[in-house]
Protein backbone atom coordinates (compact mmCIF):
# COMPACT_ATOMS: atom_id res chain seq x y z
CA UNK A 1 0.00 0.00 0.00
CA UNK A 2 1.50 3.41 -0.99
CA UNK A 3 2.06 5.99 1.76
CA UNK A 4 -0.75 8.43 2.30
CA UNK A 5 0.20 12.03 1.65
CA UNK A 6 -0.32 14.44 4.53
CA UNK A 7 -3.33 16.66 3.76
CA UNK A 8 -2.59 20.31 3.08
CA UNK A 9 -4.42 22.79 5.24
CA UNK A 10 -6.29 25.59 3.57
CA UNK A 11 -4.58 28.95 3.58
CA UNK A 12 -6.26 32.18 4.58
CA UNK A 13 -6.37 34.52 1.56
CA UNK A 14 -4.09 37.55 1.83
CA UNK A 15 -7.02 39.79 0.87
CA UNK A 16 -8.67 38.98 4.20
CA UNK A 17 -5.57 40.12 6.08
CA UNK A 18 -5.57 43.69 4.71
CA UNK A 19 -5.64 46.56 7.16
CA UNK A 20 -8.80 48.58 7.38
CA UNK A 21 -8.72 51.96 5.71
CA UNK A 22 -8.11 55.02 7.84
CA UNK A 23 -10.90 57.61 8.02
CA UNK A 24 -10.80 60.37 5.43
CA UNK A 25 -8.73 63.47 6.15
CA UNK A 26 -11.14 66.35 6.31
CA UNK A 27 -10.28 69.76 4.93
CA UNK A 28 -9.55 72.46 7.47
CA UNK A 29 -12.27 74.84 8.53
CA UNK A 30 -16.00 74.60 8.90
CA UNK A 31 -17.66 72.06 6.63
CA UNK A 32 -21.08 72.25 5.10
CA UNK A 33 -23.14 69.10 4.81
CA UNK A 34 -22.59 69.17 1.03
CA UNK A 35 -18.81 69.07 1.55
CA UNK A 36 -18.84 66.63 4.49
CA UNK A 37 -21.28 64.08 3.04
CA UNK A 38 -18.88 62.52 0.47
CA UNK A 39 -16.22 62.04 3.17
CA UNK A 40 -18.79 60.46 5.48
CA UNK A 41 -20.03 58.18 2.67
CA UNK A 42 -16.48 57.00 1.81
CA UNK A 43 -15.77 56.25 5.46
CA UNK A 44 -19.04 54.31 5.85
CA UNK A 45 -18.28 52.22 2.74
CA UNK A 46 -14.75 51.50 3.98
CA UNK A 47 -16.07 50.52 7.41
CA UNK A 48 -18.59 48.15 5.84
CA UNK A 49 -15.93 46.53 3.64
CA UNK A 50 -13.62 46.14 6.63
CA UNK A 51 -16.41 44.53 8.65
CA UNK A 52 -17.09 42.02 5.87
CA UNK A 53 -13.38 41.20 5.56
CA UNK A 54 -13.09 40.72 9.31
CA UNK A 55 -16.12 38.41 9.33
CA UNK A 56 -14.69 36.37 6.43
CA UNK A 57 -11.32 36.20 8.20
CA UNK A 58 -12.99 34.90 11.36
CA UNK A 59 -14.84 32.24 9.35
CA UNK A 60 -11.64 31.21 7.54
CA UNK A 61 -9.65 31.06 10.78
CA UNK A 62 -12.34 28.96 12.45
CA UNK A 63 -12.39 26.56 9.50
CA UNK A 64 -8.59 26.32 9.54
CA UNK A 65 -8.61 25.62 13.29
CA UNK A 66 -11.16 22.88 12.67
CA UNK A 67 -8.68 21.24 10.30
CA UNK A 68 -6.06 21.14 13.03
CA UNK A 69 -4.13 24.24 11.92
CA UNK A 70 -3.20 27.18 14.12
Amino acid sequence: MPPVAKPRLAAIPQSLKQECAFPSDLPAGALTMKVAAPYWARDRIALGECRLRHKALAIAATALEGQGGN
